[in-house]
């Protein structure tokens, strides 16, 4: 049983109030709570969830608007069937006090010899609007009722039903950042192990003078990995830089332990960064620098040293993978015109359970896109 604190939007829309939820794993059945108070929590609503859409798959949310408000990114739809609350079950329910999402297990039944009472009966279609305060607490609410469903077969499996890894490498397959889920859609349709946010070196900086140090741009950058090369992108999907695999000569990189990087998630001393030697002129070296991505949270999946561990892992696997492969590391490559040709073999199916005229991609967006990333190189 998932059990977390969320804002529920108002019947007419018009505010947001405190509730608790609970969402049963088992079943798909999710609970909400009357409105919060200092007394005991009332469970008052009962839902089967047949669908849940994350805001930021959908709308491209201006995050540098005057008027943003960061739990905009954490918002999500609940679509579901409603249900009479069932009583047998909230009666094993614990008063819930975390304000953060947690998985507890619930205490079996004492009666029926433990036999489980099926889904009976449909109600009437409704839909819930709720949101969190940060990322950590969204993503488990979204990713646990998302496997759910998944499971159930209300939803397209994630990278065709693979698990969330390389099959060739072992090596886990990342995502882009929650706040440009919609403007990096293509980019979750395609194989890449790292989507590293942080600051690219300036070119052509000269370090040949004493106490010369190496000048970072101001613009907020994409360090990303895929498996035919790697790649920077800014904000707005433009291609800054590349450099296909087979021309990467090595790769330099400094970082240390994640608890110390927890502390440090913006990296000021740069004690983390990732440096790409290119064995070619026409593809430029790459000194990229990584810090904590916008609106995130500080885990040990996040902070800069694990990201230049994730690199350096996957990187090193697929130059094994490309020597075992003879075919493979002959081959030349260049860097894909734009994020649509990069390998597609572990493609996502999610383009029809969250799609919307604000977060499909269309021909013209693909062409015009293909263009700027044309003109960058």
């Amino acid at each position: 049983m998932l059990f977390s604190c969320v804002e529920k939007q108002g019947k007419y829309r018009d505010f947001w109030t405190l509730r608790r939820i609970a969402f049963d794993t088992e079943t798909g059945m999710l609970y909400c709570t009357a409105r919060e108070t200092d007394l005991r929590v009332m469970w008052k609503h009962q839902v089967r969830v047949v669908r849940i859409i994350a805001r930021p798959s959908v709308v491209d949310i201006d995050y540098k608007a005057v008027n943003f408000d960061v739990r905009e990114l954490f918002s999500f739809k609940v679509e579901g069937s409603f249900r009479h609350i069932d009583a047998s079950l909230l009666s094993r329910l614990e008063q819930p006090s975390e304000k953060h999402a947690v998985v507890r297990s619930l205490p079996k039944r004492a009666d029926s010899a433990g036999k489980s009472v099926g889904d009976v009966g449909k109600g009437n279609m409704l839909a819930w609007y709720m949101r969190t305060d940060n990322e950590t607490d969204f993503m488990k609410i979204y990713t646990t009722i998302r496997d759910v469903l998944i499971r159930d077969g209300m939803r397209p499996p994630q990278f065709w039903g693979l698990p969330k890894m390389d099959p060739r490498i072992e090596v886990p397959l990342a995502e882009p950042p929650l706040y440009l889920w919609c403007r990096f859609r293509t980019v979750k349709r395609t194989v890449f192990y790292a989507c590293v946010h942080g600051h690219m070196a300036i070119r052509d900086a000269d370090l040949s003078l004493p106490g010369r140090s190496v000048t970072l741009c101001d613009e907020p950058l994409y360090l990303t990995l895929f498996d035919n090369s790697v790649m920077v992108f800014n904000e707005e999907r433009r291609l800054v830089t590349g450099i296909p695999a087979i021309h990467i000569k090595s790769l330099h990189y400094s970082t240390m332990e994640v608890d110390a990087s927890k502390k440090d998630p913006k990296n000021e001393k740069c004690r983390c960064f990732l440096s790409f030697r290119s064995n070619s002129e026409e593809y430029p070296d790459i000194l990229f620098v990584p810090t904590l991505e916008r609106f995130a949270d500080a885990n040990e999946e996040n902070v800069p040293a694990a990201q230049v561990n994730r690199v350096q892992t996957a990187l090193s696997k697929l130059v094994l993978m490309r020597q075992q492969t003879p075919r493979m590391a002959d081959e030349l490559e260049t860097p894909p015109t734009e994020l649509a040709d990069v390998s597609k073999l572990t493609a996502g199916l999610e383009d029809g359970v969250e799609s919307s005229e604000n977060g499909c991609w269309t021909f013209t967006q693909e062409r015009k896109m293909q263009e700027i990333c044309s003109a960058c190189q």
